[in-house]
Parts: structure tokens; sequence; C-alpha cells
């Protein structure tokens, strides 16, 4: 359970780790020396949108879409808010 020691401050039970990752960018980092090492590059830098966020927020699922592909079925079906649930609910209780 994790344990609040500060006003914005937790105690965590285990170490995080990182579970998935994906990389995805914009037309000009595509375009860069590192491109060929990205997992995603969108052919539009604001990935289809009108705006600055909306783009940022596309940019998102494309990130969560890809981490969905790295993964056994069983693991890429669980939204990445099940993965920090448990922590958010232990937080509750300890309020």
């Amino acid at each position: 359970m994790s344990k609040r020691i500060g006003r914005q401050t937790i105690a965590l039970p285990s170490a995080p780790a990182i579970l998935s990752w994906a990389a995805v960018v914009g037309k000009k980092e595509g375009e860069g020396p590192l491109g060929a090492g990205f997992d995603y590059v969108s052919e539009d830098s604001y990935f289809g949108q009108e705006s600055w966020e909306k783009a940022e927020s596309q940019m998102l699922r494309q990130c969560f879409a890809h981490r969905n592909r790295r993964h056994s079925p069983s693991e890429s079906k669980a939204p990445m808010w099940r993965l920090i649930r448990p922590h958010l609910a232990s937080l509750s209780a300890a309020s």
C-alpha cells in the first residue's frame, strides 16, 4: 500500500518500472538522423489535427497504439490506467 509522506509526495510499496514504451514523432524529427529508430513518424507535424494541443493528444494515442503492439495480447488489452489504478486507490484510502 502506498504511504503519503507529504502533501504531494507518496512512497510506493515497490520501485516503479517501465512496462512499455513507444517513440512517436512528427515529420521534422522523422527527417533527422534518428528517423529510422522511431516507432511511428507522422507525415504531418500536427498529426492531422487543427491545433498543437489536439496534435499532442493524437500523438499520445499513437504512442498507446504502438505500445500495444509490443506486448502479448493479454498485456496490451489492459489500459494504462489499470496499471496505476492500484496506487491511486491506496492513496485514497490513506487520505
